[in-house]
């Protein structure tokens, strides 16, 4: 880093000598140290970035082989025993395959799905007021509209858009303005009233008496709505015509306490906790405190994955589900407790387990390749269908006449697309450090446009590239048939790395083990393959402390701290050396006017 101090300077109007010009040729004769000092500065910079460059290619080669060595690892990362598979109708079933799968086809038949152990539990909740939040009870955000017919014979949409946060008092209170005023403050042609009611069954009674101009449309009364509104309450026209009434409806508070039956859980008395207790769902137990709300049982038990069951409930229907996941195998779902299971109905007063509220799990049927098979479950493996490696996700019976085709065939793309990223990330070094390391070799010596790269004195980075270059193709002591990369389709030309796919596929083809091993090794470790032995070299090249390219990080970052003090000292010192040159000028420039008056005079 570089300083300079400002001075004054002058043209010497007394001496008439060119003083500034003067000055700055003496500091530039001087500066020979600050300009090697700058020079050297720079060169290092560059380096430094260089090696920065070429530490990344080594760094990216490095990943893209591991990619390769992560297929000892487990099965799902093993890119030498890819299958790709594929099914006739995947909205009757998906299929996947894991460790073994062989290529192959099968033909498959789905008489009847398996059907897991469910448990249903309605009318849970008090009925609702006209407080409740619609959205609580199921009702979706969106317009909905009552049709009426004025009595010029011309019909007009009474159009209301419901919110999240919507009560049946609070879409009352919209419904009543948009009766006499539309979307665009137009006069409806109506006017009045429509009242409304909730009793104490939840029954939501709308009256259309005090309306005049109009009256509610008797074919159509809700045309097409965005919200379910209607459909929610299940509105009926009383032969009136003056009034629609909604069936019962009930809901439970999902985020209420259990503690005080916030949760509006019909006919439980909470007084019967002895709170903290713990209940048992599905094989999940759950501690209920005085702030537990249902809300939270359910999440629990949907989250959990040792859980056997999800856990659902239908705000329209006022219905709980309990139901058992596809591979829980049991003909039963299984709780413990008491109080609260007994108030969400789920076992008598004694703990016991309602049996007339469950539906037990159901036996499926396949037929794969002529022979019928029995499933217990939707996800079926080859357990049950002797299909090795296959797992079939059921969704639907087959049509008649129609079974699924699985087809499954070798994925060699993932493997060769991966050692292809590893050529490409070595022949990257071999670019990156050809370019940093080229030497310009012109005979020309007093050329001084030299083109050679900013590390091409250094023979260290180069021999690091010719080691791994050797390593890759020299043979691998074991007794594999495929002893060297040369073997199965690599080579190299001008110092590149080269894929010959179809030779790879080849020698995979006839020998897959082998291949694998040469390249990864085995897992026991007694054959090192060529991919582990150049990852070997690589770490120590990039080792954090004692590798090259640390190394070489921290003396050139060393080098040029030095450089940065060194050019401080030096541009001080010429600023110094400028002051004074500065003031050694203007006292001879001082005694040359003086002298210049004095021979004026004299001649006067």
């Amino acid at each position: 880093m570089s300083s300079s101090t400002a001075v004054a300077t002058f043209s010497g109007m007394g001496s008439g000598l060119p003083v500034d010009q003067l000055i700055e040729a003496t500091i530039a004769q001087n500066s020979t140290r600050l300009n090697k000092y700058q020079e050297d500065q720079t060169l290092y910079t560059k380096q430094k970035s260089a090696y920065s460059t070429i530490k990344t290619k080594y760094s990216s080669f490095d990943s893209a082989m591991q990619k390769v060595l992560d297929s000892k690892l487990i099965y799902a990362y093993d890119l030498f025993d890819r299958k790709s598979v594929d099914i006739s109708d995947k909205s009757v079933a998906t299929v996947s395959t894991g460790k073994g799968a062989v290529s192959g086809s099968a033909e498959i038949k789905v008489n009847s799905l398996a059907t897991p152990a469910q448990v249903s539990l309605s009318n849970l909740g008090s009925p609702i007021t006209s407080s409740i939040s619609l959205n609580d009870i199921g009702v979706i955000d969106g317009s909905f509209a009552l049709s009426f017919v004025k009595d010029d014979g011309k019909g007009v949409n009474v159009n209301v858009d419901i919110t999240i946060d919507d009560t049946i008092d609070s879409y009352m209170t919209k419904l009543n303005k948009a009766l006499l005023k539309n979307d665009d403050d137009e006069d409806t042609g109506l006017s009045g009233s429509i009242g409304y009611n909730v009793d104490e069954n939840g029954v939501f009674t709308l009256d259309f008496s005090t309306v005049e101009g109009g009256v509610l449309n008797p074919k159509n009364p809700y045309p097409k709505s965005k919200s379910n509104f209607a459909d929610v309450f299940g509105f009926t026209k009383n032969a009136d015509s003056t009034t629609m009434t909604s069936k019962p409806v009930s809901s439970l508070n999902l985020d209420g306490k259990i503690s005080d039956n916030s949760i509006g859980l019909l006919g439980f008395d909470a007084s019967t906790l002895t709170l903290p207790e713990t209940i048992n769902i599905g094989g999940l137990d759950i501690e209920v405190t005085a702030d537990t709300t249902l809300r939270q049982i359910m999440n629990k038990v949907n989250e959990e994955s040792d859980c056997q069951v999800k856990m659902g409930y239908n705000q329209t229907t006022n219905t709980m589900t309990i139901k058992a996941k596809d591979d829980f195998y049991s003909d039963n779902i299984f709780f413990s407790g008491k109080a609260l299971l007994s108030g969400l109905g789920l076992t008598d007063e004694n703990g016991i387990v309602k049996t007339e509220i469950q539906t037990q799990r159901k036996s499926g049927e396949i037929v794969v390749d002529g022979k019928t098979i029995s499933i217990r479950s939707n996800k079926v493996t080859a357990a049950d269908t002797g299909l090795t490696g296959v797992t079939i996700n059921l969704k639907s019976v087959t049509p008649a006449d129609e079974p699924l085709t699985i087809s499954i065939s070798d994925n060699t793309d993932d493997l060769t697309n991966a050692l292809q990223a590893v050529v490409d990330a070595y022949n990257a070094i071999v670019s990156s450090v050809d370019g940093y390391t080229y030497v310009d070799t012109s005979e020309d010596s007093s050329d001084t446009s030299s083109t050679s790269g900013i590390l091409s004195n250094d023979y260290t980075i180069k021999s690091m590239q010719t080691t791994l270059s050797m390593m890759m193709m020299t043979p691998v002591d074991s007794n594999l048939s495929y002893k060297s990369l040369s073997l199965i389709g690599f080579s190299t030309s001008d110092g590149k790395l080269a894929l010959d796919k179809t030779k790879f596929l080849n020698a995979l083809s006839d020998n897959p083990t082998d291949v694998k091993t040469l390249l990864i090794g085995t897992k026991d470790k007694t054959v090192t393959g060529v991919f582990e032995n150049l990852k070997a070299q690589i770490k120590q090249y990039m080792d954090y402390d004692t590798g090259f390219f640390a190394t070489k990080s921290n003396s050139l970052t060393s080098s040029i701290d030095n450089l940065n003090d060194s050019i401080e000292a030096e541009q001080r010192r010429l600023d110094a050396q400028r002051t004074s040159l500065v003031k050694q000028y203007s006292n001879l420039d001082s005694i040359m006017s003086k002298y210049q008056a004095q021979s004026a005079a004299f001649s006067s």
